[in-house]
């Protein structure tokens, strides 16, 4: 009999930067380029807001922007088929694949051609930004690596990232930042702000000024750099007080390191894989970085805390989250997967086996408990228990059908007789 806590997909195991760099600069100047459009087809925003790119169940996205004529349309990347893919508001769609070998300055003619093929003209300064590479994005045919599956994965680790740093997001009230993803360093940031104007920082330029206009705590999530080679989970606190450093962080393994002329508190990525519940280690950590800014720059926490914050970080673990705990069991004498969250039945799947397959026929979710995502956990439960016995699977069902459609992970198990 099958019986499990069932948790959020598995998080990936991201190779170390120096083994997929080459792949990394190559994606982060595609970025930079899209990051650009979205930047002169957005009216501007505070703290530079529409700026970033967005997360979303495919890969990136600039959301919606509009030509000076009011013509509409997005730029996506597709992290899972792999194609860059121009939308208008009138339906046209234009594609461009991503694979090895394409350089940024095909990337650049290529993206170009697709806006011009929609009636889209987006003047741009067409060189990187903050980066140690200079070249012109039309000239440099040196950066045309593309690891799909390690992109793929790292996409995979923004995708969950994205869904705690909301979760912790939503334990504040104060004002807050989208969690977006920055085109300029290549990272996953949430800002906020204690309320106060920060002192001027006549030195530094017009970019740096506005981003750190206020007191702000920030928080991240980026694959490293040759600093840092390794992914890592970050917080900083601007301006710095200069007692931060004395607040010990939360886990064990989470450390006050330099960064540039301040400080940084950071946990590695594979310290976050591979505890026992990955959720749990993130927030704790979220939340210890965020006391020892807050306390250690004079914020009113108790002002900022909103209804959804656990009281302390040892509650985090038991702080609802939107879905139940779920127990999963194989009814072999019905011939169903029963799913249960406490002693109720959320839903079921029944299916046929016979050697080497099994084919799942049909799925009902409890009404109680629609809504909540159990459904997809249901299904991604019993085929992972498939591929543990080794078994193919013919999707008869139709909410099975959906799910491997939107999770190409799967792919794998598909019977094709």
């Amino acid at each position: 009999m099958l019986e499990s806590r069932v948790e959020s997909r598995t998080l990936p195991v991201l190779p170390p930067l120096a083994d997929w760099d080459a792949t990394k600069l190559t994606l982060h100047l595609w970025v930079q380029i899209v990051g650009k459009i979205r930047m002169a087809s957005s009216p501007p925003r505070n703290h530079w807001w529409h700026v970033p790119l967005y997360v979303d169940g495919r890969g990136l996205t600039t959301r919606l922007l509009q030509t000076e004529n009011g013509l509409g349309f997005t730029i996506d990347f597709d992290f899972l088929d792999h194609q860059l893919r121009v939308r208008s508001d009138e339906g046209a769609v234009e594609g461009l694949p991503l694979h090895d070998g394409l350089s940024v300055a095909e990337f650049y003619v290529s993206l170009h051609s697709m806006l011009n093929q929609l009636g889209i003209e987006v003047p741009m300064l067409a060189v990187p930004y903050g980066i140690a590479v200079t070249t012109p994005f039309a000239a440099d045919r040196a950066h045309a690596s593309y690891d799909a599956e390690v992109v793929r994965k790292f996409w995979r680790s923004l995708e969950w990232s994205q869904r705690i740093l909301e979760e912790f997001s939503g334990w504040y009230c104060g004002k807050t930042s989208p969690v977006h993803f920055f085109w300029h360093s290549f990272d996953l940031a949430l800002t906020r702000f204690g309320g106060d104007r920060a002192p001027p920082l006549d030195d530094a330029d017009a970019v740096t000024r506005e981003a750190y206009s206020h007191d702000v705590i920030s928080f991240g999530f980026w694959p490293g750099d040759e600093h840092t080679p390794q992914a890592s989970f970050y917080s900083y606190t601007a301006p710095e007080p200069p007692t931060l450093r004395r607040t010990p962080l939360q886990p064990s393994a989470a450390a006050w390191v330099d960064q540039g002329s301040g400080s940084l508190a950071r946990l590695a990525y594979e310290d976050v894989r591979s505890s026992t519940d990955p959720r749990v280690t993130l927030l704790n950590f979220l939340e210890s970085a965020y006391r020892a800014g807050a306390d250690a720059a004079g914020w009113n926490r108790s002002e900022f805390q909103s209804s959804w914050c656990p009281d302390s970080p040892a509650e985090i673990s038991s702080h609802v989250v939107g879905t139940p705990d779920l127990r999963i069991e194989n009814n072999t004498e019905e011939a169903r997967y029963e799913a249960f969250a406490g002693s109720e039945q959320a839903g079921f799947t029944t299916y046929h086996a016979q050697p080497g397959l099994i084919t799942l026929l049909h799925t009902e979710i409890n009404p109680a408990f629609e809504g909540q995502g159990i459904g997809s956990r249901f299904v991604a439960e019993i085929l992972d228990d498939a591929r543990r016995r080794e078994l193919h699977v013919l999707p008869i069902c139709p909410f099975v059908r959906a799910f491997l459609q939107k999770n190409p992970d799967y792919a794998d198990l598909i019977w094709t007789g």
